[in-house]
């Protein structure tokens, strides 16, 4: 081998500048993802807040679906513009799935769930 290959081989000043930059696009897809992760988590947080406010001011007793809706639609920071909240009522007698208007056995009214 020749003594300037030899001298080539041996020489590391440029082994740090290529380590670098093997690694730097692996450091970079990460830092994204977790940003992006962070976002997605934060996003989240929010729309359950707005959920949270719908639920607790049902569970007070709020009757009107609209204002049950505004609510959440109000307490939800940073929605995106096509956000939207839906109300559904469901009447249970027991297990089994009935409209409003039926009574259940023993003359009770159908359980109510928002």
């Amino acid at each position: 081998m020749a003594p300037a290959a030899i001298r080539f081989r041996k020489n590391r000043s440029g082994a740090a500048a290529v380590e670098f930059a093997l690694v730097l696009p692996v450091l970079c897809v990460a830092l994204f993802g977790i940003a992006d992760g962070w976002s997605y988590v934060t996003s989240s947080m929010a729309m359950r807040a707005g959920v949270k406010t719908a639920a607790n001011l049902l569970l007070a007793g709020g009757g009107d679906d609209t204002a049950v809706q505004a609510a959440a639609l109000a307490s939800w920071e940073k929605k995106p513009s096509d956000a939207a909240i839906t109300v559904t009522r469901t009447y249970k007698c027991g297990t089994t799935v009935v409209t409003s208007s039926t009574t259940c056995a023993g003359s009770k009214v159908p359980s109510i769930y928002d």
